[in-house]
């Protein structure tokens, strides 16, 4: 699952205003950089045009794609929405560009969903919200390239096998179903789209099931990765192993061990942080940090005695840190945005960053925040 560079923790293209192609080109390099000699691709929305392109150029190596949300535009929609959906995210010391961000969630899915009281939740809208803020300067990029590509002449020359999925909910992708080119390799289908992803992946997997015989599983499942999930009583934390040797806290998120058998550094996460997870019935001390941190780096394999691991996190900015994650842990987002208001609140009042407060880092750190919202996401009130 890479990012598409600029988004997420990824990159930016080198590229001042990089196309579909550029895209296309960027992830042909990065799948031979993992190796990969055949495969199939799923593209949602912008990911949908990257996927269609990259396996036109790529006959050999794409074998076929899965296209959730194509847009098949106008020329004309096509030059209205490059002009005024994807402004710069610019940071400002009062905090109004989260708001301004959030309204900018709400009306764009708002636009492209048909009313449903179903969908969208307030998980998906929140996500939303934070990978814009995360992309920041570089957001409009894809989204530019996305609203200048027609696939229509891609579509009609491609080889490979297509499954075009339109969402229910989903206003555009359902018109866009009936201007698909008639050709025998392309199928087309409605999927119910219930806020949970998990019927979507029902229909992807029968696709794949009828089509991906061919390609041997194996040769992504025998492949080592460098990152692996550790779940303790408190949550739990992504891990990574890296090269580099070196012992810190970083600003924001994450604890780096040096492993002495191996002489690497083991970068572990900390829950409520990115994509980490911090169980909400403990409170976030720096005791029960610690405690987390201590029985990762024993599921790691890690030599690492209680003096060695408090040494390493005792600090004046862990203990910000956890009080920063107390007190954001309750705080259920809304529709007004005015959880926003309290995250930027907490972060300015709070002694992690130093004064004056950086916008860029305030607003880094709420992206990272963010996540802590899961558990109360997860029974929140639907929309």
């Amino acid at each position: 699952m890479p990012d598409t560079p600029g988004y997420g923790e990824s990159d930016p293209l080198s590229i001042k205003e990089p196309t579909i192609d550029d895209y296309a080109a960027g992830l042909h390099d990065l799948l031979l950089a993992l190796s990969i000699s055949s495969c199939f691709v799923y593209g949602s929305h912008t990911g949908a045009k990257i996927a269609l392109v990259l396996g036109a150029k790529n006959p050999e190596l794409v074998a076929g794609v899965v296209l959730d949300g194509l847009r098949i535009t106008s020329p004309e929609q096509r030059e209205q929405r490059k002009s005024n959906y994807a402004p710069l995210i610019v940071p400002v010391p009062d905090g109004s560009h989260l708001l301004t961000t959030w309204e900018r969630v709400l009306k764009t899915s708002s636009a492209w969903f048909v009313p449903n009281p179903s969908f969208p939740k307030l998980p998906q809208l929140v996500n939303l919200m934070r990978s814009e803020l995360a992309a920041k300067p570089w957001y409009g990029q894809a989204y530019s390239a996305a609203f200048a590509f027609d696939p229509l002449p891609t579509l009609e020359s491609f080889k490979g096998e297509v499954l075009f999925i339109a969402r229910n909910v989903d206003q555009l992708s359902l018109a866009c179903k009936e201007k698909l080119p008639s050709r025998p390799n392309i199928k087309s289908i409605t999927s119910i789209d219930d806020g949970t992803e998990a019927l979507i992946a029902t229909d992807v997997a029968e696709f794949f099931s009828d089509v991906c015989a061919k390609i041997p599983i194996n040769m992504i499942e025998n492949r080592p990765s460098a990152t692996r999930w550790v779940e303790t009583q408190f949550g739990t934390s992504r891990v990574n192993k890296k090269d580099q040797q070196s012992i810190h806290l970083d600003l924001l998120s994450t604890v780096s061990l040096l492993d002495s058998e191996t002489a690497s550094t083991v970068s572990i996460q900390l829950p409520g942080f990115g994509d980490s997870i911090w169980k909400q019935e403990f409170p976030a001390t720096r005791k029960n940090l610690i405690a987390h941190i201590l029985e990762v780096a024993q599921c790691c394999n890690l030599k690492l005695t209680e003096d060695e691991a408090f040494e390493v996190v005792a600090s004046s900015r862990l203990s910000a840190l956890s009080q920063l994650l107390e007190d954001v842990q309750m705080i259920e987002p809304d529709l007004a945005g005015e959880y926003l208001v309290k995250f930027w609140q907490a972060v300015n009042q709070n002694e992690l960053l130093e004064r004056p407060t950086n916008e860029g880092e305030a607003t880094q750190l709420i992206v990272d925040l963010l996540s802590t919202t899961q558990e109360c996401l997860a029974v929140s009130e639907l929309i």
